[in-house]
């Protein structure tokens, strides 16, 4: 009669109804998949971590990373060898210090201080290679020092190319015009091997005198007295 009785009630309810599952002590178990279902499925571990490669920002890169990194980086560019530039720069100065834009430079340092009375002066005259570019001059006064020095700057001329100077040094009594009467540094065997003697074109260097020699654009040049002057040409 009993079994009858719960035959009855199972078969009226329309769905199935299942009990929640209790433990010894009442309380309600977790329902879990039994163990041969959780077998099947990926280690929680391993899930967790594939989840953190996903949303998680990328790990710094190790050492040997950061090496690769560095070796792609450009690298520093060695020192280099300057080229030999010792033609470009005088003793006293080179025209990167001299030389006033716009301008022929001449400097002239002496060895020997001026005597009692005169100072260093130099004289030249200037021409022109090619035609009309600029008046020529005659020999002329080009500057006069003061007392007692042994370097002196003139700018004769406007740079031009084409341009040829010939310029002799020597002490005179200050504002003397009479160039026949100056103690000129050259005679007929040369100048001074202590005399430095620079020329330049605006900064560039057109050549020099130095230690009884001379480099790139200049050499001697006899004057009507058999007496060595410098020729200079501007390229």
């Amino acid at each position: 009669m009993v079994a009858l009785l719960a035959s009855s009630i199972l078969g009226c309810g329309g769905g199935e109804f299942t009990a929640a599952p209790f433990e010894a002590d009442g309380s309600v178990e977790d329902a879990k998949p039994d163990k041969q279902h959780d077998a099947n499925k990926p280690d929680a571990d391993a899930k967790d971590t594939g989840l953190d490669q996903e949303v998680q920002p990328e790990a710094a890169p190790e050492a040997g990373t950061e090496a690769e990194a560095e070796a792609s980086l450009p690298e520093a560019s060695p020192d280099v060898e300057l080229p030999d530039v010792v033609e470009e720069i005088a003793p006293l100065g080179d025209c990167q210090q001299w030389g006033e834009i716009g301008f022929v430079t001449v400097v002239i340092r002496v060895s020997d201080d001026p005597p009692p009375g005169q100072v260093l002066a130099m004289y030249g005259k200037y021409f022109f290679a090619v035609l009309d570019s600029g008046t020529p001059q005659d020999y002329a006064p080009w500057k006069f020092g003061d007392q007692g020095e042994k370097l002196i700057v003139a700018t004769p001329v406007a740079d031009v190319i084409g341009l040829n100077i010939v310029f002799e040094p020597g002490f005179a009594t200050a504002g003397n015009k009479d160039l026949s009467t100056w103690a000129i540094r050259c005679d007929q065997s040369g100048c001074p091997d202590t005399d430095d003697y620079l020329v330049c074109a605006g900064k560039n260097f057109v050549g020099k005198y130095s230690g009884g020699n001379f480099a790139k654009d200049c050499e001697y040049q006899l004057d009507v007295h058999y007496k060595q002057q410098i020729h200079c040409v501007v390229k």
